[in-house]
């Protein structure tokens, strides 16, 4: 965590960064506690940082895809690369120990850091387009003014 956190602060700023923790940890939250109430399992607890976690190895994974990282120093590999073998390892131990009500509060969280960094389907440029559709369909283009002639011949072009 503390190599891949302070370089995701850095490449989004403190406030976005923030933004993204609320944002992971609120969704892990309420999905994870909506998921225990429908299964009847009340007596698991949702706090901590752990979906935030998750989220952020998520978002390092695309965000730096191609970055090198060393893996406890020892294995090389990218971004990517380590964001699957995080992800195949949560699903291993979630398979495993058998806590469900956590599993679909770490995917929540994972899916909601992959919508918030995607170029895709990021909520700002959602609101980017939006607001620039807004404004080109009020927006005309008006007819008038000075017609288009040919321009005008530089007779002294070649002249030294």
């Amino acid at each position: 965590m503390w190599m891949f956190v302070p370089t995701l602060e850095r490449f989004w700023g403190t406030a976005r960064f923030y933004r993204f923790v609320a944002i992971t940890s609120l969704v892990a939250t309420a999905v994870g506690c909506g998921f225990g109430y429908l299964i009847g399992d009340l007596r698991t607890a949702m706090s901590g940082l752990d979906p935030f976690i998750y989220a952020a190895f998520v978002a390092f994974g695309i965000v730096y895809a191609r970055q090198p990282v060393q893996f406890f120093g020892v294995l090389p590999l990218t971004g990517r690369q380590l964001m699957y073998g995080i992800l195949a390892f949560l699903v291993l131990s979630i398979l495993l120990s058998q806590r469900w009500t956590h599993g679909v509060a770490y995917a929540a969280a994972m899916l909601a850091a992959a919508i918030l960094t995607s170029k895709r389907w990021s909520p700002a440029l959602v609101w980017k387009r939006w607001r620039i559709a807004r404004a080109r369909a009020r927006l005309t283009v008006m007819s008038g003014g000075k017609a288009r002639s040919s321009p005008p011949r530089d007779e002294h072009k070649w002249l030294n």
